[in-house]
């Protein structure tokens, strides 16, 4: 194969290395970012976050409706089937 082994000829290191920009989240981390992506982001008025806070916002919110829709049973009822 030829290019194999040798640095930098991929197309996604030529890719990575135009089009990347490089964003703080509000944890800290430092996100290494598609330009694309991060200027529909900004269209959509939606904020950047690193995959650990998206999946803990996610986390959360899946949580806040599932106690909206299916609040604990009072204590000692049995299963509803």
């Amino acid at each position: 194969m030829e290019g194999h082994g040798k640095r930098g000829n991929g197309f996604f290191s030529e890719y990575s290395r135009s089009t990347m920009r490089k964003i703080y989240c509000d944890c800290g981390r430092i996100l290494d970012l598609d330009s694309g992506y991060f200027a529909l982001k900004q269209a959509l008025r939606k904020k950047v976050e690193c995959p650990f806070c998206r999946n803990v916002r996610i986390s959360l919110e899946i949580q806040e409706l599932n106690d909206h829709f299916d609040p604990p049973s009072a204590e000692g009822e049995g299963a509803p089937f």
